[in-house]
């Protein structure tokens, strides 16, 4: 039996559409050349035979019914076994025991042989010797550390049973400076409160000076003693003031900066800063009100600075005039100044309250300092009485010191004892292991298909000559290459049908166990190798090599409207058409199609009888025509 190679499997995969598609080209162009030729001579031969059976021959009928359509995918590939490997030992030395021979069946986990391991058995003695004193020294520890802690337990207690007058006067005292250090807390609480109000109330009289200096500016700028508007942006500078319109405009801004601000101040605070205590209230308060001087400031500056070019009349607005109003606006810019000072020097303060950084008053740090006082005299009382507690007058520190050097010097001694049985443990772990690489095991469930290794092998000599095989062959794996077109038809868990050419009169069925991605390319055809897995049949012999042609179903349509692939016939758009027998040609929509059959979406009706390519034609003398037709529209429809 000729097997065809991988590489052509691999190829002929890939490479059958492009084969297919050039034959249908030829076959077309045959069939174009050779319609005129076939039409003349059948013409003549029809004309004076008068014989009709040769166009009968070509053509039959069928009717439209219900079938199953099976989709599929169909390759060859290579038996191998699910499991397979070959087994060298990790150490060198000779052989002492082989306890299988080949085709022996052995368990997974099982000694297939063994070599000379006395000097590690030795080894494994001692460290096991080793570890035994160690645990017994440890237990040693561990039951004088028992005694020696009662025996200190016990006199400590006999000392402590002196401290009761002791510890009722150390006790008072904790007490009287606790109520101390609360009475200074709430001193400096009710000093930070008072402080707090304070610069509350700086914020406050900002919004109100500010208030008072805006009036001013009104009066001077509109040279009216009416009163600023409640909006306050009502704003009409005289015309005398200024002779430059940009630095009025200017002015304005500034002028209406300063009302936006102190309106914003009102809106938000009211009068309700005075009772205020919170440090981030006042905080965002004070920088508020810092904007607002800051804003007054710079209109006063404008101001003076619009005034600059002020024209003076003898009778409407004379120097005197203009010189008061100067006086008036220097008089503001220096409140103004006044403001920023005194809420920067606010702000200082504040910081000083609410953090630990900054430098707070006299009367501030004098109530801190009693906290502290009070904190100090409460630490020094407790820590008498923490004294008072764990020792008596005389011997009860030495007793103490006794007791935590007995547990401290002992507890060191058992946990350096702990490391030593440790370390020695984990040294009897490592020689134990060691043993493993003188014991040959089965990692699986298997046959040994190979086996060197004989009693009395010394593996020194030999090197990695020597080896055994283990195969499990219970399972069995048919690795198969599928081009690009039909991998993506394909998934893990699919069922496939396998033919082996040493049995071909058997079917055997398995599922796909895994797809590779990596890409195979060979001659620019890519594809893919995909594993389907079966158990491995009774009573029949199947070796590893063995060529095998599987076929795998991706997709089936049961009881679908179905009609031969060889009535329909495709225009250049590719809108297909039946021919019913009455002669009426019908546009049909087609579905799922295995290349023999094609599912009917619409158009027909089961039981149409509609008209087909006969492609087993009976009657001897069938033309080159026929044939030609034949071959054109099988091409066409797949």
């Amino acid at each position: 039996m000729s097997v065809l190679p991988p590489s052509f499997a691999a190829q002929s995969s890939g490479v059958r559409l492009r084969i297919r598609a050039f034959l249908a080209r030829i076959v077309l162009g045959s069939y174009l050349a050779g319609l005129g030729t076939s039409a003349v001579l059948g013409g003549g031969y029809l004309y004076f035979r008068g014989d009709s059976s040769q166009a009968e021959a070509q053509t039959s009928v069928t009717r439209v019914a219900r079938q199953t359509i099976v989709q599929s995918v169909k390759a060859t590939g290579k038996v191998t076994f699910a499991s397979e490997q070959t087994l060298r030992f990790n150490q060198k030395g000779t052989v002492t025991k082989v306890f299988f021979k080949e085709g022996d069946r052995v368990k997974q986990g099982q000694i297939i042989a063994e070599l000379d391991k006395s000097s590690v058995l030795a080894d494994v003695r001692s460290a096991q010797l080793a570890v035994g004193a160690s645990a017994l020294q440890l237990e040693q520890l561990r039951n004088d550390r028992e005694k020696t802690v009662q025996d200190a337990m016990s006199a400590l207690d006999v000392s402590r049973e002196k401290l009761p007058v002791d510890l009722a006067t150390a006790e008072r005292a904790v007490t009287e400076k606790q109520s101390a250090l609360e009475q200074a807390i709430l001193d400096l609480e009710k000093q930070e409160n008072t402080e707090l109000q304070s610069l509350a109330m700086t914020a406050q009289t900002t919004i109100a000076d500010a208030d008072d200096l805006l009036d001013s500016f009104y009066d001077v700028l509109t040279r009216s003693a009416d009163s600023r508007p409640a909006n306050g942006y009502e704003l009409e500078i005289s015309h005398f003031l200024y002779n430059d319109p940009v630095k009025r405009q200017e002015l304005e801004y500034v002028y209406l900066d300063a009302v936006n601000t102190v309106n914003a101040m009102h809106q938000a605070y009211g009068n309700a800063l005075s009772s205020q205590r919170n440090p981030g209230v006042i905080l965002q308060a004070l920088t508020d009100a810092h904007v607002l001087a800051k804003n007054i400031s710079l209109l006063a500056e404008k101001t003076y600075v619009m005034m600059q070019g002020a024209t003076t009349d003898t009778s409407l607005f004379t120097v005197d005039d203009l010189n008061a109003l100067r006086s008036t606006v220097a008089a503001n810019r220096s409140a103004a100044m006044g403001l920023i000072s005194s809420i920067e020097t606010a702000q200082a303060n504040l910081d000083a309250v609410s953090s630990d950084e900054g430098i707070p008053s006299v009367t501030l740090r004098t109530k801190e300092d009693a906290v502290r006082s009070a904190q100090n005299a409460l630490t020094l009382a407790q820590d008498n009485l923490r004294v008072l507690e764990t020792q008596s007058p005389g011997d009860l520190r030495s007793k103490q010191s006794a007791l935590e050097s007995a547990i401290g010097g002992t507890d060191i001694n058992i946990k350096l004892k702990q490391n030593d049985v440790a370390q020695r443990s984990a040294s009897l772990q490592k020689t134990s292991k060691v043993l493993k690489d003188y014991e040959l095991r089965s990692p699986f469930d298997g046959i040994l298909t190979h086996l060197d290794y004989k009693v009395g092998d010394n593996l020194l000599d030999t090197g990695d000559t020597e080896y055994a095989v283990l195969q499990n062959p219970d399972f069995i794996v048919v690795t198969i290459p599928l081009d690009q077109v039909d991998v993506v038809r394909v998934r893990t868990g699919l069922s496939a049908s396998i033919i082996l050419d040493a049995l071909p009169g058997q079917t055997f069925t398995g599922i796909i166990d895994q797809i590779d991605p990596a890409p195979i390319e060979q001659s620019g055809v890519v594809s893919y190798n995909v594993s389907v897995k079966l158990p491995t049949p009774k009573d029949l012999t199947i070796l590893s090599g063995m060529t095998a042609t599987v076929q795998i179903e991706t997709a089936k349509k049961e009881n679908a409207l179905a009609v031969p692939n060889l009535a329909i016939r495709r225009d250049a758009s590719g809108a297909a058409t039946v021919q019913k027998t009455t002669g009426e040609s019908v546009t049909v929509e087609t579905g799922m199609t295995d290349g023999r059959i094609t599912e009917i979406l619409s158009g027909l009706q089961e039981g149409d009888s509609v008209v087909a390519m006969n492609v087993s034609a009976s009657a001897a003398n069938t033309g080159a025509a026929t044939a030609s037709r034949s071959s054109a529209s099988e091409v066409g429809v797949e």
